[in-house]
């Protein structure tokens, strides 16, 4: 009897270890993708600085804030990676002991912080012009967030759309750019005449400011991130308005846009297109032809950024295969036709040569913790 307690008690410590680790390959798939995924885009290094130098007021020195970031001689004109960004943001919250660090540091912002869709911004003859410009040019700042405005009976609401994999840096990055965009509001509009109405998705924190938003309606745990204004305040003059400087400092907004249309990584290009084709990825020489160029010519350019097509569809295919298990309710068969298998057994083996899981375990797990 006694061995038999004994027995049931080892196989319950192996099914609570079996599971832990479960666990651990879970969250190592999770921050895997949502590293490959930020690792794709670049903001204007400003935005680090304008941290680095707001992190002094809690007598956090530059040093331990980029410590392992591999970051030196950053200049005014450097582009920084959002995953880098990312590991500095949550390490600033951690020295700080401020979960809501992001809320501000947004109120650090000015408008010209924001280059020139900031200075274009300033010189708009209402809010109205100067949403629809940053509707339209916000990927020069900020290319991993959009920004679509809505009529809505006296209101008139920005409202944020982003594809970012959610964790503590998407809510810090909400922080910082509703309470940016907050600010930018009274610095083109001071005297408003109706509150503003922020919506943020999480429920409200304990160490929540209150301070930061005194002349608005704050509201929680909404399905967008969105901020309201009434629509005559969006109308009104606003007092800096500048037709001629608006029109000429337009002019370079488009530039730096297709500046930074052209400047995209082939590599990226290459993810776009394959993320439009899912379920009937393109060959090499396919896809070679929608860049006007052979085959050959493709694969050295490719070379020459460290990877190669079939890397890139195997990336492809796994960032996918983590969105549809964790977004959907496709079944493995119809998730293996959608990433070009031929049945699920080889998507079931290829998941697991990525992973060391069952793409069904997977979704098991993933379901446990969430």
């Amino acid at each position: 009897m006694r061995q038999k307690g004994s027995k049931i008690r080892h196989k319950r410590n192996r099914c609570t270890n079996y599971a832990i680790m479960q666990s651990i390959i879970v969250t190592k798939v999770l921050i895997e993708y949502s590293t490959m995924y930020l690792d794709n885009f670049k903001i204007p290094s400003i935005y680090l600085h304008i941290l680095i130098e707001s992190m002094t007021e809690y007598g956090i020195d530059e040093a331990a804030l980029l410590k392992n970031s591999n970051l030196s001689n950053i200049t005014s004109d450097t582009f920084i990676s959002l995953q880098v960004i990312s590991d500095i943001a949550l390490r600033a919250v951690k020295l700080s002991h401020e979960s809501t660090l992001g809320i501000a540091l947004g109120q650090k912002f000015t408008l010209l912080s924001h280059g020139i869709l900031g200075y274009t911004a300033l010189n708009s003859k209402d809010l109205f012009s100067a949403a629809k410009l940053f509707e339209k040019y916000i990927s020069i700042r900020i290319p991993i967030i959009k920004i679509n405005t809505i009529r809505k009976s006296d209101q008139f609401i920005l409202e944020f759309v982003d594809e970012i994999p959610p964790g503590a840096f998407k809510l810090f990055l909400y922080d910082v750019i509703l309470s940016t965009i907050k600010s930018a509001i009274y610095q083109l509009q001071p005297k408003l005449n109706h509150k503003l109405t922020i919506n943020f998705t999480y429920l409200k924190p304990k160490d929540f400011q209150e301070s930061y938003f005194n002349e608005c309606l704050v509201k929680f745990n909404q399905p967008k991130a969105s901020i309201q204004i009434n629509i005559e305040d969006v109308i009104t003059p606003t007092p800096f308005s500048n037709t001629k400087a608006y029109k000429e400092a337009e002019i370079l907004c488009k530039k730096e846009l297709i500046s930074l249309t052209e400047s995209s990584s082939l590599k990226n290009m290459i993810k776009n297109i394959l993320f439009d084709k899912l379920n009937n990825f393109p060959s090499q020489i396919e896809m070679a032809s929608l860049f006007n160029m052979t085959s050959r010519t493709l694969q050295r350019k490719l070379s020459s950024e460290n990877t190669s097509y079939r890397e890139i569809i195997e990336e492809t295919k796994k960032t996918l295969a983590v969105s549809y298990l964790n977004n959907s309710n496709l079944s493995l068969k119809e998730i293996a036709y959608f990433l070009g298998y031929d049945d699920s057994r080889n998507f079931n083996k290829a998941f697991k040569l990525w992973y060391d899981i069952s793409p069904n375990e997977y979704r098991k797990n993933i379901k446990g913790k969430f």
